[in-house]
């Protein structure tokens, strides 16, 4: 185990020696409770009194270790840091005797000094696993971590799984009290949580420190939420009343935040959860019912709109749909926002968009300005966080109360103003934002709606960056989603901005609220508030240089999937994958400025370097849709138009887009013979080997494309080559059901993954040995076999879908009987999956991609 909750470092790294362990013989195994406990407040207990926390922590030892010794626990040897405790139980019952006689003995312990020692403990009942016969690894205590994270000092809280199995063996005067549901730290599955109760024990705590009960992927809040109790309660009533409600207001009025908020607030009316769809980044109408699509997990199908596949997956769920940004996509969102209400009667839409979608049955809710004192208040909350110490009180307050009116009473442009506090007093402040208000209250008669009146805030913050900080801001609005300071670094520099100026002009414009950092991100990322990214735009386009910088973001794009291609293959691949699906907006930006430019060869370079990146992480029908595009431009044969040709029947392939595969792998394979390029002609043998096998049914003739596919991988060292084309192979092998002929290439494709690293090829020879074995009637290898796909599956994140091989459908299964011929609906997908017919007979869809 390896959280440490509020542990000290100071604390005695090792037990009092006092202490007595029992041996590694007697540590149970099986299912087992644990029960795991650590000090309320250790740190500042330490930091008060040392000595006498020393001594207090000492005996707290004690007691625990009397407590667990007694009723039949035992203690791994050195489980836990710092002052948490481990106790290891055969039976519940005895866990929660020990956790009551543990918690009435500290509730009277007259402790050292006067110091109160109140513990935490949780107990979580399931299966134990040892790690060298002393040491306990693995979910069932991890999992009792997270729990005791969520309780109290002086509180005692038990899983659904320990509740259920002490339930009637309580001890005397003993309750168990129900805390409902709740998502602890880092795991997904939610988890009932029950409170021991006893008449000598505290009853009363605050709620648990757990994460939201349901399902959700609301974006984290690293601020303060001021001012919006009254608007909250009312949302939360209109959301029950009407099923599609659409905040309006101008950008910076708050709507995105209040909706994150009043979907968290209504979270518990839907069991199938809240998902948030962020649309500030699609660029393309026919992009909105795609970006539901990846955010709901459903696979894209190459041949149903995705608005289809979207209303039959949530006929029947009880969920919240929350569409961010609408409003540069109003008419997409009114059309799929109606195909939803109509084919799911339990879903609910929240959209916020600068304008109603105008669909029938649609609540319009506008949100409104914040009042003076909520205002001063955010005012107030950001400069504190600038300038420490800072408060609206005197001459300042009256300040303040003065941008704040000026400002409309609009968070964004009250956040912006305040982070001008750490440069300048609120009293400058005031006096710089009159004097670009009156300039507009002369001008046109357009510029006086609160959208208007953003845009001067925005404008006036823009006028007191320098021009460094000026051209880097316009510069990084032609990044869509976000991006890392090295492409920044590429593609912002120039003129004014020295490259390795960049990273502190970043710091200046996230100081002063114009660039967001996410801090939790690995890469250190940031992105523009999109309000602040289409005034940055504008003054891109008013520069003269907008294409010149989407031409370095369009070639950063292009040289990063260049890059990333050869390293997807290989044991970091998975790092790799991450990356790309971060920038795919930008990706998708990139390509789009291809099309628009009729930059060609950069277009189709492009989605080449990207062709394992759509299989691996099912981009398939986008994938398609951009070699189609890419590809329609045709200058004559080429080593890259050959290649491309391949990436386009490869992404047809996994796609299940076979009317795309016969016309694609014929044709790359033609021109890669033509020009004598080995490289592409090795990869076109594998396609066409497998076309041949599902489309024309030749077992044999797909099976020679492939060997001569693998043979020249091998003479070329392109080892991910040489490992597709086995694994084609063993797909012959098992259509026939040839094992005797499948087992030396299966070794052969083991040897060589094994040597790529590559772990979506070692998924598939787990599953392809399962396969077999199962074929054969070793159903033992065949679940064990099995189970290490779905393990690896997992961890790759590519879950197999409903239907798809188990460990228990092996068991299950009967073997079938031989076949020389290829089975008309069979095709590989993770976990093997045999997917139905078409009408045809020839294979259908394969919906998952098979691990390349």
């Amino acid at each position: 185990m390896s959280e440490q909750i509020d542990a000290h470092p100071g604390s005695p790294s090792s037990r009092p020696a006092h202490e007595t362990f029992p041996s590694s013989s007697r540590l149970p195994s099986g299912v087992v409770t644990f029960l795991l406990s650590d000090v309320e407040g250790s740190t500042r207990l330490w930091e008060g009194d040392e000595g006498t926390m020393g001594a207090a922590i000492a005996r707290h030892y004690e007691l625990l270790d009397a407590a667990i010794t007694l009723h039949g626990g035992v203690r791994p040897v050195e489980q836990g840091e710092g002052d948490s405790v481990v106790g290891v139980f055969a039976r519940p019952s005895d866990a929660i005797a020990a956790a009551l006689h543990a918690q009435r003995t500290f509730a009277h312990e007259p402790w050292p000094g006067g110091q109160v020692l109140r513990i935490r403990i949780a107990l979580h009942t399931g299966e134990a696993q040892l790690r060298g016969n002393d040491y306990y690894v693995g979910r069932t205590v991890i999992r009792c971590a997270r729990l005791r994270a969520v309780a109290h000092g002086g509180q005692t809280v038990l899983s659904g799984a320990t509740r259920d199995l002490v339930a009637d063996r309580l001890p005397d005067d003993a309750d168990l009290r129900d805390l409902g549901s709740h998502r602890l730290k880092d795991l997904g599955a939610p988890e009932r949580v029950w409170q021991l109760c006893h008449p000598d024990l505290a009853d009363e705590f605050p709620p648990l420190r757990s994460l939201n009960a349901f399902a959700n992927n609301l974006p984290t809040q690293l601020t303060s939420f001021v001012g919006r109790d009254a608007e909250l309660a009312e949302l939360r009533t209109v959301l029950e009343a009407d099923r599609l409600v659409t905040l309006t207001g101008a950008g910076g009025s708050g709507k995105t935040r209040l909706a994150v908020h009043a979907a968290a607030d209504v979270a518990d009316r839907h069991p199938d959860g809240v998902r948030w769809v962020e649309l500030a980044p699609v660029s393309s109408p026919d992009a909105v019912p795609y970006a539901v699509l990846r955010t709901f997990g459903f696979v894209e199908e190459e041949d149903r709109p995705p608005t289809q596949t979207l209303c039959e997956q949530l006929a029947a769920s009880d969920a919240l749909v929350v569409l961010d940004n609408a409003e540069h996509v109003l008419e997409p969102c009114a059309q799929l926002a109606q195909a939803l209400l109509g084919a799911a009667p339990k879903l609910r839409i929240l959209v916020t968009s600068r304008e109603p979608l105008g669909v029938p049955g649609e609540l319009t809710w506008r949100v409104p300005s914040l009042n003076d004192a909520a205002a001063t208040r955010l005012f107030s909350e950001r400069a504190s966080q600038v300038r420490p110490g800072f408060q609206a009180e005197g001459r300042e307050g009256a300040a303040v109360a003065q941008i704040c009116r000026r400002l409309d009473g609009l968070p964004l442009a009250i956040e912006l103003a305040a982070a001008r506090v750490r440069m300048m007093p609120p009293a400058r402040i005031a006096a710089a934002l009159d004097d670009r208000f009156r300039l507009l209250t002369g001008g046109a008669r357009t510029v006086l709606p609160r959208q208007q009146t953003l845009e001067t805030s925005v404008a006036w913050s823009h006028d007191l960056l320098d021009d460094s900080e000026r051209a880097l801001l316009r510069r990084l609005s032609v990044f869509a989603g976000g991006f890392t300071l090295d492409a920044a670094e590429h593609v912002c520099t120039g003129d004014v901005v020295d490259r390795y100026a960049v990273l502190d002009l970043l710091t200046h414009l996230v100081d002063k609220s114009l660039v967001q950092a996410d801090v939790d991100d690995p890469e250190g990322r940031y992105r523009l508030l999109e309000t602040i990214r289409f005034f940055a735009g504008a003054r891109l386009a008013e520069s003269g240089e907008s294409d010149r910088i989407r031409e370095r973001h369009r070639d950063f794009f292009l040289a990063l999937a260049e890059r990333a291609e050869p390293e997807l293959v290989k044991a970091d691949g998975l790092a790799w994958l991450d990356r790309l699906q971060r920038d795919w907006d930008n990706l998708s930006a990139a390509a789009d400025w291809c099309e628009s430019t009729a930059a060609h060869g950069p277009f189709l370079r492009l989605v080449t370097a990207l062709t394992l990146f759509f299989e691996l992480r099912s981009h398939l029908a986008a994938g398609g849709r951009w070699f189609a595009r890419a590809l329609s431009h045709d200058d004559g044969p080429s080593a890259l138009r050959a290649r491309a040709l391949w990436g386009a029947s490869h992404v047809a392939l996994y796609g299940g887009d076979m009317e795309a595969l016969g016309r694609y792998a014929p044709a790359a394979l033609a021109m890669a013979e033509e020009i004598g390029d080995e490289a592409a002609t090795c990869r076109a043998l594998n396609t066409n080997g497998l076309a041949a096998m599902w489309l024309g049914h030749e077992v044999e003739g797909g099976r020679a494309a492939m060997v001569r596919s693998a043979a020249l991988g091998r003479k070329l060292k392109d080892n991910w080559a040489l490992c597709d084309g086995l694994k084609l192979t063993t797909i012959s092998w098992i259509i026939q059901d040839d094992y005797v002929g499948l087992a030396p290439v299966l070794a052969d494709f083991k040897a060589v993954s094994e040597a790529l690293g590559n772990r979506f090829f070692m998924a598939w020879y787990h599953t392809t040995l399962g396969w077999a074995a199962m074929h054969q009637g070793d159903f033992t290898l065949a679940e064990q076999e099995m189970e290490l796909a779905l393990a690896e599956d997992k961890e790759l994140g590519e879950p197999p879908p409903p239907g798809s091989w188990s460990p228990s459908w092996a068991r299950s299964r009967p073997r079938p009987a031989a076949t020389t011929l290829p089975s008309p609906g069979w095709c590989p997908s993770w976990g093997g999956r045999p997917p139905p017919a078409t009408s045809s007979g020839r294979p259908g869809r394969c919906r998952r991609s098979p691990g390349s």
